[in-house]
């Protein structure tokens, strides 16, 4: 009887693969509604995504980028659930469940808003009485003193193409975003870039981020690899030139 149970275990045992064994590589958010860095229907999945594949690959580590809605993988990156998410700026609050990256890149971010719309600077006697847009997943750092000082009152909808529209349907008046992008969403949308005016002077610079998750048990090796891989394409000139092929 015995010798039966042994090669019975025997003949089962090359089929059961450990659960930490059974996927491969990791998996990484990020989201949609965000030309030209993030969306699904774009080349490569937008400017940041491919910086970070390009990154993994250069780490010869197998990843698979999933787009989800923003807060979704925000939660679920922060569960642990995922290894990490992107592209973020820096939030104080965040970094308590997320490490950062290196920064992918950084680009200036400025007021867009209506032609005929009376706001012309980025100063608080400028925007006094705005309906500023921002969408859910956006950080409002630099907006809190304006809110609490009532010059500003902020909206908040799904997606930055609902602050387009909303604007457009005078339900809201400006919008805080990266020049190419604002443009790209209104070109997108197919309204007229007539109807719209960008305030020239820069509103602040914005850096992004890769977050990773602290609850992840790989984030401390796979982000010190990441930094690694990404200083390498830096200094290769390959960040340069996906940049230059996506904001052409």
């Amino acid at each position: 009887m015995r010798k039966i149970r042994l090669v019975i275990a025997l003949s089962v045992a090359p089929f059961v693969i450990p659960f930490w064994a059974a996927a491969e590589g990791v998996t990484v958010l990020t989201g949609n509604d965000y030309p030209p860095f993030a969306d699904e229907t774009l080349p490569e999945g937008g400017l940041a995504t491919e910086v970070v594949r390009r990154a993994f690959l250069q780490m010869s580590e197998p990843v698979e980028i999933l787009f989800r809605p923003w807060e979704r993988g925000m939660v679920e990156t922060q569960a642990g659930k995922y290894l990490a998410t992107f592209p973020w700026s820096y939030n104080a609050e965040r970094e308590k469940t997320l490490a950062y990256s290196e920064p992918l890149y950084t680009f200036s971010q400025y007021f867009f808003t209506r032609a005929e719309a009376p706001f012309r600077g980025i100063t608080e006697a400028d925007l006094q009485g705005a309906r500023l847009c921002l969408a859910l997943s956006y950080n409002t750092s630099g907006l809190e003193q304006l809110v609490e000082a009532g010059v500003i009152t902020l909206v908040r909808p799904q997606t930055l193409s609902n602050c387009f529209q909303m604007i457009a349907a005078n339900r809201a008046d400006v919008v805080r975003v990266n020049d190419r992008i604002g443009w790209t969403t209104v070109d997108n949308l197919g309204l007229e870039r007539s109807a719209f005016r960008m305030i020239e002077e820069p509103v602040r610079t914005s850096v992004q981020h890769v977050l990773f998750s602290r609850a992840h048990p790989e984030t401390e090796r796979l982000l010190a690899g990441f930094n690694a891989a990404l200083e390498a394409l830096k200094a290769s000139g390959a960040i340069d030139e996906v940049m230059s092929k996506h904001l052409k």
